[in-house]
């Protein structure tokens, strides 16, 4: 519940409430385009969706999980890190990050799957409260920080101080999704096949060179 929580504030903290002003004052866009580049983030988790429940089915839940992490780790470095990027490159960015956060829901595919019958729906409500609580708590604290920040004017000189704040204090999210890496670390492994092992398997046939066929009738 808690990994799921922190994978799930790119949505419901990010993208909810401070992508649009963060587009706005980072990358110096109107309202109307800002709106539309970041429902791009959407269009990744939609599209993500069908493919990560079939992976599911062939690749350890876990593994799947860890990845995701480790994307929305690069994807949001890239971004807060960036100014006046142009609207494709953004729109590819929050695309690419929404496919990876998508793994969010994977947290309730583990319970249910490692829970004892007896205590999968308990586990299922307890996973789901963690996630909610986590999102609202991250969504207060990346608020004060903001407030405080701003108010505090410790760089008097910059030149768009609230963007400065924006890239200073949205780095919670990618912290707070470092500490869900380091929570999947501590949870047991559910069963089936790794993503490097599935990975390197399906290489090996792709690049396994094919028996030439006999012309003899």
């Amino acid at each position: 519940g808690a990994f799921s929580g922190l994978a799930f504030s790119v949505v419901s903290v990010f993208q909810a409430l401070w992508l649009i002003p963060y587009l706005e004052h980072i990358h110096e866009m109107e309202t109307q385009e800002a709106t539309r580049i970041s429902s791009m983030l959407y269009l990744g988790i939609g599209l993500a969706c069908p493919f990560v429940g079939y992976a599911t089915n062939k690749i350890r839940v876990m593994s799947l999980i860890r990845a995701g992490l480790y994307l929305c780790i690069l994807w949001l470095t890239i971004l807060l890190s960036s100014r006046g990027m142009s609207a494709l490159n953004l729109s590819i960015l929050l695309f690419a990050l929404g496919f990876s956060c998508s793994i969010y829901q994977l947290g309730f595919v583990y319970v249910t799957r490692e829970a004892p019958e007896a205590l999968k729906s308990i586990a299922s409500a307890a996973a789901n409260m963690v996630m909610m609580v986590t999102g609202a708590i991250l969504q207060l604290v990346t608020g004060c920080a903001i407030s405080w920040l701003r108010e505090a004017q410790l760089i008097a000189n910059h030149h768009d101080y609230l963007g400065f704040c924006f890239q200073v204090c949205l780095c919670i999210i990618p912290l707070g999704i470092v500490a869900a890496l380091g929570l999947t670390y501590l949870v047991k492994d559910d069963e089936g096949i790794s993503l490097e092992k599935w990975t390197s398997t399906k290489l090996q046939q792709l690049l396994k060179p094919r028996p030439a066929r006999s012309n003899e009738r």
